[in-house]
């Protein structure tokens, strides 16, 4: 969250236009676990493309968390349960 000088939470313009864009939609309701499986989708392809064997055997899985440091952390504590060993660059 962004703070002003005093501490306090601002909230951006742009977030609260598209809050009122969307009031009282479907996206104002909690996703399932593993996230939004369309943006997961086509985060895959964007990342390896269409053509991709691995994409189009579904052989790579994806799961959407909340903020950049919180996917991190995810990412991070998922290697190190699975792949203690692996390093990991950011």
């Amino acid at each position: 969250a962004y703070r002003d000088d005093n501490g306090n939470p601002v909230v951006l313009d742009c977030v609260r236009e598209a809050e009122r864009r969307i009031m009282g939609n479907k996206f104002m309701e909690y996703l399932p676990m593993g996230g939004f499986k369309e943006f997961c989708d086509h985060s895959i392809k964007l990342a390896y493309g269409d053509d991709n064997p691995l994409v189009k055997g579904n052989k790579i899985a994806a799961v959407q968390s909340l903020s950049g440091t919180g996917s991190c952390r995810l990412m991070a504590d998922f290697m190190h349960k699975f792949k203690p060993d692996a390093k990991v660059y950011i």
